[in-house]
């Protein structure tokens, strides 16, 4: 859980505070599968009434592989995000006692009996959102916790989007309810949803539906370096999101504020964003004001092309309180745009690097406030050498 004392340690600090975790054992966490269905087999014969038609879109929507970037320290890109690109979250179908879970490496669904998990109706499909922190925290330490959330909420934003194209209807049901039999360190189930299969509605979000951009987004990172060019960023581009984050905003607690750079029709400087509406607070020190945002590698990296920093901050209220779900909503709020911005041709990526007391400094936050995520929308270049794979 991520509580105050844990955000006082990993809030400003948390570059003074980092450490390695732990090595432990990356095997299996339930028995062998005892049937495997091909993804292409799936999408094939999603027609047909003994399957349900959503299901591909679903298992496509996480951690299957859609791109390789040749030039990149990261090579093997999914559809949802995560820290480094280690595999630290797992969707599972729980469905009739045995569990479904796409291998990303060999394409195909294995299918378990459930061994893992009690609580759930066996006559109802939920699908699980896993956060298996492994390695995660054996390169994070005790700061993986912050990144397994947001990377839990980029992959909820996915599911979500994939459901609602298909008209599913779906509701969160409370993991309180389920047990996990065999316990496992650093893995646990983080959100379930259930599929209400009978009744085909529109998902309870009304934002636009922007699950093919989940194949195409890319962070645009280079082994050589990153220099991100100056291109204008549209108005009409910067109005939509304006929109979009107005409504992803109506039921979460979380701030966002924005350096704006390079876009048509706003001049460059700082930004809250409140009720709708863009305030200035300040303007950039120089030309040079993306990389005194960055708190390291500026030696070989170059943002001044960006063309907006978004920072997602809350309020921390109360001490036995956890922040679980402040940091899901980012990571959330973060793969919406991060699509919308795909859509525009643009790159972005998510980022941890950054000097808080600046930051709150130039955007007049209090001390108290906590910037627990940022988002980089920038030009997208072609120096990475990706390859997509089609299915």
């Amino acid at each position: 859980m991520i509580d105050l004392s844990y955000l006082e340690k990993f809030g400003e600090k948390r570059f003074d505070m980092f450490y390695y975790g732990e090595e432990i054992k990356q095997g299996p966490c339930t028995q062998a599968p005892v049937a495997y269905i091909d993804m292409d087999f799936l999408k094939n014969h999603d027609h047909l009434p003994e399957w349900e038609s959503f299901l591909y879109k679903v298992f496509s929507s996480v951690e299957r592989i859609y791109r390789i970037d040749f030039h990149s320290k990261y090579y093997f890109h999914s559809a949802s995000p995560t820290a480094r690109n280690i595999s630290s979250v797992k969707l599972i179908l729980a469905y009739q006692k045995h569990l479904y879970r796409l291998n990303p490496i060999s394409d195909q669904i294995e299918v378990r009996k459930n061994d893992f998990l009690i609580g759930l109706d066996g006559n109802t499909m939920h699908l699980l959102l896993v956060a298996d922190d492994r390695r995660l925290q054996r390169d994070y330490g005790d700061f993986h916790k912050i990144l397994s959330m947001l990377n839990i909420g980029h992959a909820l934003m996915n599911v979500e989007l994939a459901l609602g194209s298909e008209g599913v209807y779906y509701q969160e049901v409370d993991t309180a309810s389920i047990t996990q039999q065999r316990r496992t360190p650093f893995l646990s189930v983080v959100k379930v949803l259930e599929i209400q299969s009978d009744e085909k509605k529109t998902s309870k979000h009304n934002l636009e539906d922007l699950f093919e951009w989940t194949q195409k987004r890319s962070s645009n990172q280079s082994l050589s370096g990153d220099v991100f060019v100056n291109e204008i960023f549209r108005k009409g581009d910067m109005l939509e999101l304006l929109t979009q984050l107005d409504k992803l905003l109506k039921k979460m607690e979380i701030g966002i504020s924005i350096y704006i750079n390079h876009v048509e029709g706003f001049d460059n400087g700082y930004y809250r964003f409140y009720n709708g509406e863009l305030i200035k607070v300040s303007d950039a020190e120089n030309q040079l004001e993306a990389n005194r945002i960055l708190a390291e590698y500026q030696s070989y990296t170059n943002v001044t092309g960006l063309n907006l920093w978004l920072f997602f901050h809350f309020h921390p209220k109360f001490h036995e309180y956890s922040y679980d779900s402040s940091f899901i909503n980012m990571g959330y709020i973060a793969q919406y745009l991060s699509l919308l911005a795909t859509k525009w041709g643009k790159a972005s990526r998510g980022m941890k690097n950054y000097k808080d007391v600046y930051i709150k400094k130039k955007l007049d936050l209090p001390e108290t406030e906590f910037i627990g995520y940022s988002l980089m929308i920038f030009p997208k270049t072609n120096s990475t050498s990706s390859s997509y794979i089609k299915f």
